[in-house]
């Protein structure tokens, strides 16, 4: 009977789309979530050491801020999805996110202003920004940085005194 030779170290096997595949679209969104990650931690540690840094507004949305608003940060390629009146009919608007001393501007076809007075909580599912809005209303933004996305909504909400949750504290 033939005996099999014993193996002198530990083989291991590469399969495509696992996590031991170094081309695998699983690592790359592991890469991306940590990035994002990393770009979130850096704004609310900003933030806390510097306070709200604006930056210079383009002439696309200059003429869309009020006097003593601020540019904070723009966010292009966002998905905005809002639920309306009749179940299964909902309004996806892709287009450019402006975040502002006083609110969120969505520019697409159809422009859209939240206030951020008007956002009582933020969450995150995957690549959305979940806005629960005051009056029980919700806002979803889809875009490829959620988690930079919502520390920027909260450090803008809590310059403002209003609630912005651990987004900002942690580290």
């Amino acid at each position: 009977m033939h005996k099999p030779e014993p193996r002198t170290g530990r083989q291991v096997a590469r399969v495509p789309g696992s996590l031991d595949d170094p081309d695998s679209d699983v690592q790359d969104g592991f890469d991306r979530l940590d990035t994002d990650e990393a770009a979130a931690a850096d704004v609310r540690v900003r933030y806390r050491e510097h306070g709200l840094e604006p930056i210079a507004p383009g002439d696309c949305i200059a003429a869309r801020l009020d006097e003593d608003e601020h540019l904070l940060a723009v966010v292009p390629a966002v998905v905005m999805v809002r639920r309306l009146a009749r179940p299964g009919e909902d309004e996806q608007l892709r287009g450019d996110l402006y975040v502002t001393s006083r609110r969120l501007l969505h520019v697409s076809l159809f422009n859209r202003t939240i206030e951020l007075d008007e956002i009582e909580d933020a969450a995150l599912s995957g690549t959305n920004v979940l806005l629960l809005l005051r009056g029980g209303l919700g806002v979803v933004l889809r875009t490829s940085s959620p988690r930079l996305v919502r520390a920027r909504i909260a450090v803008a909400r809590a310059a403002r005194g209003a609630p912005a949750g651990e987004d900002v504290r942690a580290p």
